[in-house]
């Protein structure tokens, strides 16, 4: 009896150890590797291999387990990168502007395969949330389409009561009927991925 606690015991330290030496990785070629990197990627700003990595994660993720995931990454990834190209470039002519509405479009894409594939995902609202800020004003990284905004706002608030999202989408559209109410949206090209 002793000896089986004793080897027992032996086995749990020994495994603690392992664990926390970093000996214990997660097995490359795997969607959870490919998932990691891409988020080591995002944390470092480099946008075009977390999407590298993220694509990667997506063919490898044959059961489904850590799309939502991947595809919310995703969507968030190419807004960012929307983001810091936009904030890169001294004058938009027509050139700059169609890449940086190409990648708002990939964001959106991806927002809307989650909300469409995974409709009961616990990720859906922030999907949502974020087409809204999509065609949200500039310095949230939109496009001032604040009609369309309203809309996609609005769908958090009819599709995801009770979410985290919920009050940001609530506050934002109060916003822009307080502020924006009378003012027109410039329609952009971003409605169709």
């Amino acid at each position: 009896m002793v000896k089986n606690l004793f080897a027992s015991c032996f086995i749990f330290i020994i495994s603690v150890v392992f664990l926390f030496s970093g000996c214990a990785t997660i097995k490359k070629d795997t969607p959870d590797y490919y998932f990691q990197k891409a988020k080591e990627n995002l944390k470092n700003k480099n946008y075009s291999g977390a999407i590298s990595y993220l694509e990667k994660a997506e063919k490898k993720d044959l059961k489904k387990n850590l799309t939502p995931e991947i595809f919310l990454l995703s969507g968030e990834t190419y807004f960012k990168k929307s983001i810091e190209y936009r904030d890169s470039i001294i004058m938009f002519d027509d050139e700059t502007k169609s890449i940086y509405l190409s990648y708002l479009k990939n964001a959106r894409h991806y927002f809307e395969k989650l909300i469409e594939k995974f409709p009961k995902s616990e990720l859906a609202d922030d999907a949502q949330f974020n087409i809204g800020v999509i065609f949200d004003w500039d310095e949230l990284g939109g496009v001032n389409d604040f009609e369309q905004a309203l809309v996609e706002y609005q769908k958090v608030i009819d599709n995801h009561p009770g979410s985290s999202a919920y009050p940001k989408a609530k506050a934002r559209i109060e916003l822009i009927n307080s502020f924006y109410g009378g003012i027109r949206s410039t329609p952009h090209d971003i409605k169709k991925p």
